[in-house]
């Protein structure tokens, strides 16, 4: 496709509501902003007051009362957390690799089965050490969480053989803990990711995984990173290519699509050959423009792109039949805004030389431009060799009669031996008066070819064989008529002229016969006889 499309992705924005299990942080130095009352001195004949969510008893354990001045001189943020009966905490620790700013850790659980499989809302998240109660400024690093569902079974006992599927995603906290809100189903495997930015300057934190469920369960951690990207991929793929992916492109058994969540700011692009129709399987060009991005072409590994600032990216992609490749944009670094926005060509169409797609851009090999020849296409750079290879010869010079090497691609179609001993094809137009030339019947008198040129009309007269002599067949310029009929007409008997009419002779003669045509003109014929009479005499 020779049309260029447009995709633009402005990052993630707040997510609706809040999260049945959530955390909230209150700075307690905005506190002392607004008039708040401390609660009145007990009297001495009640036991009991009323609190601000009804009745509160002075022997709940936990109920205390202070100064509201000294709990924000000596509380820098409350953590408040929402409680949900029946729940519990599984608990792990986290170890980021703190010689590295960016990391990447995954964990798989899963939910105990009892009974039936009904999906249950848990809450998965990252808790970072902190002594910030008693701190008014901490620096924590940056966390966010991905959930996958490994969709069958695996053959060996690490789940990383499975086929994954995304489920949910957050995006980049820079807080002490960070929340993910996702349904599990018992009994199903799964695996949580956690990308991890680490705070500059490095500080080392203890860290800690939390599931929040109805059931304890298992959290095992996975190592192999190739793994663990290899299921990231198969849950990308999965999503592109299922209904929520859009599909920017199919032609051919080729596809090209798009996927994207709002939450983690996470974009994917899935180009897709397996199912590939002709042998040119895919070509595309994309022109990213990323701002505080982190590109990898070819998920996972290869390609990748840091754009810390407003980076303008060209990328190309080609793939033969049963090829696919995905590439993933991630935002970058969180206390910075982020987008992404590319414009994309793509082309399937062979080339009728070489078989690579046509129509789109490859830079040190196709410039995009095409030719159409005999409902083919064919790429300018192989246009060349594709017309010296299929292209008739031109009978005159044999070079291919196209518009190449100086030739304007006109010809004139002759058939066999139209106009002497040549087979059937094309000539030139360039090549035209030479070939005629060549093979055109020469004049029986000045023996130039009988065409067209300098000095003759291509005019001329058929004579045959001997009609005034021992002279052969053919034709005669009209230019050299009068010429070749002064030398092999019969002459005159009596002036030894050619019987022909001229300015002195009408043509007309008096035939004294014989085989040797003796003739003489009219004009000359009386003197003619009075010679023989004298001669008799």
């Amino acid at each position: 496709s020779r049309r260029t499309r447009t995709g633009r992705w402005k990052g993630p924005g707040q997510k609706p509501g809040l999260l049945p299990f959530s955390g909230a942080m209150v700075n307690c130095g905005i506190l002392q902003k607004h008039r708040l009352q401390t609660p009145p001195p007990k009297p001495p004949d009640q036991d009991q007051q009323e609190g601000p969510q009804g009745l509160v008893l002075e022997e709940d354990a936990g109920t205390f009362w202070m100064r509201f001045a000294d709990f924000c001189e000596e509380f820098a943020t409350v953590q408040v957390s929402e409680y949900c009966a029946g729940y519990v905490s599984s608990l792990c620790p986290l170890k980021p690799d703190t010689s590295q700013a960016r990391g990447l850790m995954a964990y798989t659980l899963e939910l105990p089965l009892h009974g039936n499989q009904t999906p249950v809302e848990v809450v998965i998240s990252v808790l970072q050490e902190s002594d910030e109660a008693f701190r008014r400024r901490s620096k924590f690093s940056a966390a966010r969480l991905e959930l996958f569902e490994f969709t069958s079974p695996g053959a060996s006992t690490s789940r990383s053989t499975r086929g994954a599927r995304h489920v949910a995603s957050s995006s980049f906290a820079m807080q002490r803990e960070t929340l993910l809100r996702g349904k599990m189903t018992p009994g199903v495997g799964y695996m949580a990711v956690v990308h991890w930015l680490q705070a500059t300057p490095l500080h080392s934190r203890n860290c800690t995984l939390r599931v929040y469920a109805p059931q304890r369960l298992q959290l095992d951690p996975l190592r192999d990173l190739r793994a663990i990207s290899g299921s990231m991929r198969e849950a990308y793929e999965a999503a592109a290519m299922g209904p929520r992916g859009a599909c920017l492109k199919e032609q051919g058994g080729v596809q090209l699509r798009c996927w994207s969540d709002r939450d983690s700011g996470t974009v994917v692009l899935v180009f897709d050959a397996t199912a590939a129709v002709s042998a040119a399987g895919l070509l595309a060009s994309i022109h990213w423009r990323l701002q505080n991005a982190h590109l990898q072409a070819n998920f996972p590994g290869e390609g990748t792109i840091e754009a810390k600032g407003v980076v303008e990216h060209r990328q190309h992609v080609e793939l033969k039949p049963g090829q696919r490749q995905l590439t993933l944009v991630t935002w970058l670094d969180p206390k910075m805004a982020f987008s992404a926005s590319y414009s994309w060509q793509a082309a399937t169409d062979p080339c009728a030389e070489c078989g690579a797609p046509v129509g789109t851009e490859l830079p040190g090999r196709f410039s995009g431009a095409y030719r159409k020849v005999e409902r083919q296409a064919v790429h300018e750079e192989c246009y060349l060799k594709y017309v010296m290879r299929t292209a008739s010869k031109c009978l005159n010079c044999s070079e291919p009669v196209a518009h190449i090497n100086g030739y304007g691609g006109q010809f004139f179609e002759f058939t066999a031996g139209q106009l002497g001993d040549h087979p059937a094809g094309r000539v030139h137009l360039e090549c035209h008066e030479a070939f005629q030339s060549r093979f055109a019947a020469p004049c029986l008198h000045c023996r130039k070819p009988i065409l067209k040129m300098d000095g003759f009309s291509g005019r001329h007269f058929k004579y045959q064989e001997g009609h005034f002599g021992s002279h052969g067949g053919g034709s005669v310029h009209e230019e050299c008529n009068e010429a070749f009929l002064r030398q092999w007409a019969p002459k005159c008997l009596h002036c030894k002229e050619p019987l022909l009419k001229s300015g002195r002779f009408s043509g007309r003669i008096f035939d004294y016969g014989g085989a040797s045509k003796q003739a003489v003109h009219e004009e000359c014929h009386a003197d003619f006889q009075r010679g023989i009479k004298g001669s008799r005499r």
